[in-house]
């Protein structure tokens, strides 16, 4: 996974505890953090303040300066956090696992699913979206997780949206599916692999996944972008005024430019 904050100090983590940082100048330089755990997600307010999850329970906290790990009451995988604008945050992962973080200590909360939830996004704390296997699309409302109807039940991998009228949620098969607030629409195939990963820049909605894809959507069709890799993409990050960054296989790290 990989974070972008604004002031451009992106961090991508991996396998082993593997972890890069984008200095000022646009040099991807190592980081050594304080686990050896298979790191999944990351987020946070800025390169000041970030949060790592990963293997085994592992909840890692960044002040700009150093890393502490934080007592996590689920020992398993955890394979995705978000960072709300307010400070709190929200851990999912295997067995249907939500953690959530309001200022004190991380509490597990109830969900209706024990499936794997693969991905976790949202705009406020009061609506934020969760995937997983077996098409599961959970929504939280502030105060309990719900489950939706979606027309797929295939593996679910990535969620991205603008507004609660404009969301994306991506899996197997090529799978891609956009809510309008009221109703899903599935979008036409970008490829026929796991699609990976979904994030906008700016007006622009990207897709990516295997050997390398990265699509973006033009309204009415998908338009392939010319890649240097041929590894699988399996995250991403962005915003309005820096380039998109996708991670993958191998340590892969790319930046698209306009």
């Amino acid at each position: 996974a990989v974070h972008t904050p604004a002031d451009g100090r992106a961090l991508a983590v991996g396998s082993g505890g593997l972890a890069y940082a984008r200095s000022a100048g646009g040099r991807w330089e190592s980081v050594t953090l304080p686990t050896s755990a298979t790191l999944y997600g990351v987020a946070g307010a800025s390169s000041a303040s970030r949060l790592v999850v990963g293997d085994s329970g592992t909840i890692l906290r960044s002040d700009g300066t150093s890393w502490r790990r934080e007592a996590s009451p689920y020992a398993g995988l955890l394979r995705s956090v978000w960072w709300a604008p307010d400070g709190r945050a929200m851990i999912v992962g295997n067995e249907g696992v939500a953690l959530a973080w309001e200022g004190t200590a991380w509490r597990r909360l109830s969900t209706p699913t024990t499936g794997f939830l693969r991905h976790v996004w949202g705009l406020t704390w009061s609506d934020i979206w969760a995937v997983g296997d077996s098409g599961t699309v959970l929504h939280f409302d502030g105060s309990g997780w719900q489950k939706l109807a979606v027309p797929t039940t295939a593996l679910l991998r990535g969620v991205w949206g603008r507004s609660t009228r404009d969301l994306w949620v991506v899996g197997d098969d090529g799978t891609v599916l956009r809510w309008n607030g009221a109703n899903w629409q599935t979008l036409p195939t970008p490829f026929a692999e796991a699609v990976r990963a979904v994030r906008g820049v700016n007006e622009h909605s990207y897709v990516m996944g295997g050997s390398g894809k990265v699509f973006r959507w033009s309204g009415e069709g998908w338009v392939p972008l010319a890649t240097t890799l041929t590894g699988l993409l399996i995250g991403a990050d962005g915003s309005s005024n820096l380039p998109l960054v996708a991670v993958g296989e191998l340590a892969a790290i790319l930046e698209g430019r306009m």
